[in-house]
């Protein structure tokens, strides 16, 4: 675990774009996901995340009490690559593994935590994913990108 610590207080550092040994609230649950935690942002105002920049800050010890706490839970806490995959396939009128991108768009931008439309195109650029000749896209592996990280 010691060197899952230094790895967030890496991130922590990396956050607190001040110097100033603090980091706004707001930041909370990018810095755990920067650390592979996929949290909810429900999850993260629950310790202390805020709706907007300016209202809290976080010490490193506050972050890293957060962090030790999250990290302990199970990863199936956050759901696996099949939990999701599974989800999804509701949508997956033909039962082929595939989605039309479109649709898939639609559902992620109007969920309970809702994308904007740039984060979506973000999310899509960032992941490779680009739909076929029929519009569409393998799921699975859009979600297993997704949960490698930036890192993959």
């Amino acid at each position: 675990m010691a060197g899952k610590t230094e790895e967030a207080k890496v991130v922590f550092e990396v956050f607190d774009k001040k110097y100033a040994g603090t980091v706004d609230a707001f930041y909370l649950g990018d810095m755990l996901r920067c650390l592979g935690i996929a949290a909810t942002n429900a999850a993260c105002e629950k310790k202390g995340q805020t709706a907007k920049t300016g209202g809290k800050q976080l010490t490193i010890d506050e972050f890293l009490a957060i962090y030790n706490e999250f990290a302990a839970l199970p990863a199936k806490t956050w759901g696996t690559a099949e939990d999701f995959a599974e989800c999804l396939k509701l949508y997956d009128k033909d039962q082929n593994g595939k989605l039309i991108l479109s649709e898939l768009s639609t559902v992620l931008v109007n969920m309970a935590e809702k994308l904007t439309k740039d984060q979506m195109d973000e999310l899509l650029a960032a992941t490779g994913t680009k739909e076929n000749e029929d519009g569409e896209i393998v799921y699975a592996e859009f979600v297993s990108k997704i949960l490698a990280g930036p890192q993959a």
